[in-house]
């Protein structure tokens, strides 16, 4: 995986199984049931350390834990198009707490020809 769009493909295709809650590694999903996506990723069973958010149908905003105690801090949101590359997250977000462990796992999820391999 490395955009956003897959991200946002990946979330839907868990989702129409019926899968709201979904493991990847040592990456929790939690995708919430709504016309749009939205989802949390946890590691290692911790508290959510990132929140993506589609507000329309071609963006992404996204928010992270600053620490442990696993508090999204939505007052330093960040919009991504769905073009984007994951990788952005490491740039934009340098403090954000296990930031570095949610993009591994992100770019670990192997994709072909639009379908989760």
């Amino acid at each position: 995986m490395r955009t956003f769009l897959e991200l946002r493909e990946y979330s839907k295709q868990n989702l129409q199984k019926g899968d709201l809650f979904f493991r990847h590694g040592n990456a929790r999903f939690q995708v919430y049931d709504k016309s749009e996506i939205q989802l949390n990723i946890s590691i290692n069973n911790s508290l959510p350390v990132i929140k993506f958010e589609e507000r329309c149908q071609d963006f992404f905003t996204v928010a992270v834990a600053a620490d442990e105690e696993g508090i999204i801090n939505y007052a330093k949101i960040k919009k991504y198009s769905m073009n984007d590359n994951i990788v952005e997250l490491i740039k934009d977000f340098p403090h954000g707490f296990l930031i570095d462990d949610v993009v591994s796992a992100l770019l670990s999820i192997k994709i072909e020809q639009g379908n989760i391999a």
